[in-house]
């Protein structure tokens, strides 16, 4: 027999994509229909930066920047229940709880997740990398230079972030710092680091779960595990495609490095395998490709081709700005994520993070309190739906 259901349906975001919709329903949980697999969620970044930037109208296909994230957007679908303490995801078939947990340590942060019980599911969990990181929305802005609570972190409305102003911020600390949530992901290079997601800059980076001091908020999930393992298939024509995510990408990836501005042009501009609609991924879709299991090379090398010249770094660019600094945007390091003296791998592999999206003249040596190293040209690998 067919569920009916009374729907309020709420607009949440509108911008040059698709726009994304919330329905609350007085219903248990529980009798909500589960949808059958796993889409990507969308980034839920609505608007166009060019590379200096400046906010512009998205641009045609016959200009600068043309091919950007938000483009290209979905939109996604939402629906709050038990109470509102449940917010339940259509694209991946999850549950949350809509309210950020105080920062502790992993080990009681996986112990709580375990024992929960909310309007009778149970089965709560730490959630993997790929599902915390599918929570982010990269509309986020925090300002920088706020020593305030968070204004617009980097995650869908609605979903509560209780920001802790307890929080330490001594020495090079900031505020944005301090938005790190576990996962239940551990580092392949370093086992005793579990990778986090910061919901107040974006960025996924990692911390020491053996450090009885390190602590970071957390969320608990409910449903079927999604998402870490991809499923490819070599088609013979220089490209896979992924059975997970339904997207078919470029194998080998350039061996040029580019500016962001020609990295989408770049894509635009590929014909391969007899398709011309190549495109920059978004930074949801470039992480999918990671594999979290490789220690060295965080990829599928059976599938994709991985290499990088002497004395640079294996970061690839997305489509997506980073909207916080809008001269920069997003990448995932495909192998180290070095500091800017090379001593360190403080983030990991699969990392993602932000930088300069064109060399200025006027280059930082290092971003941000981990001196990240900088590169403001990368090299990219395109994608078609």
């Amino acid at each position: 027999m067919k569920r009916i259901y009374l729907f309020l349906l709420l607009p949440l975001w509108v911008g040059c994509g698709g726009g994304d919709t919330l329905s609350v329903v007085s219903k248990r949980c529980l009798n909500i229909d589960v949808p059958a697999g796993y889409t990507l969620p969308d980034t839920g970044q609505r608007t166009c930066y060019d590379q200096s930037g400046d906010q512009i109208s998205c641009p045609a296909s016959t200009a600068d920047a043309y091919g950007q994230d938000a483009q290209y957007s979905q939109g996604r679908d939402f629906i709050l229940c038990g109470h509102h303490k449940v917010f339940f995801d259509n694209q991946t078939g999850l549950y949350w709880v809509r309210g950020t947990q105080s920062r502790t340590t992993y080990e009681a942060a996986s112990t709580a997740c375990d024992g929960l019980e909310i309007d009778q599911l149970s089965n709560w969990r730490l959630p993997n990398l790929r599902e915390l990181s599918s929570l982010l929305d990269y509309s986020g802005t925090v300002d920088a230079s706020s020593s305030g609570a968070p204004s617009n972190p980097f995650i869908i409305d609605n979903l509560a972030f209780s920001y802790d102003s307890s929080s330490d911020t001594t020495g090079d600390q900031t505020i944005q710092m301090m938005g790190q949530s576990w996962t239940s992901t551990a580092r392949p290079d370093l086992t005793s680091s579990h990778y986090t997601v910061n919901f107040l800059t974006g960025n996924i980076e990692s911390d020491n779960t053996s450090d009885s001091t390190a602590d970071a908020f957390y969320r608990c999930v409910q449903g079927t595990e999604q998402g870490m393992v991809s499923r490819y298939t070599s088609l013979g024509d220089g490209t896979s495609q992924d059975a997970t995510t339904d997207l078919m990408w470029q194998q080998t990836a350039s061996n040029t490095r580019y500016s962001w501005q020609e990295a989408l042009a770049y894509c635009e501009g590929l014909e391969l395998g007899g398709y011309t609609d190549w495109r920059l991924p978004n930074i949801s879709e470039l992480q999918s490709l990671v594999d979290y299991g490789n220690a060295t090379v965080g990829l599928d090398t059976q599938y994709f081709g991985y290499s990088h010249d002497t004395g640079t770094l294996g970061y690839y660019w997305s489509g997506t700005t980073d909207e916080e600094t809008p001269a920069y945007a997003f990448y995932v390091c495909f192998g180290p994520c070095s500091n800017a003296d090379s001593t360190a791998d403080v983030m990991g592999p699969g990392a993602v993070r932000s930088g300069p999206k064109y060399d200025d003249g006027n280059l930082p040596t290092s971003i941000g309190a981990y001196q990240d190293y900088v590169q403001a040209s990368n090299y990219v690998r395109c994608v078609r739906n």
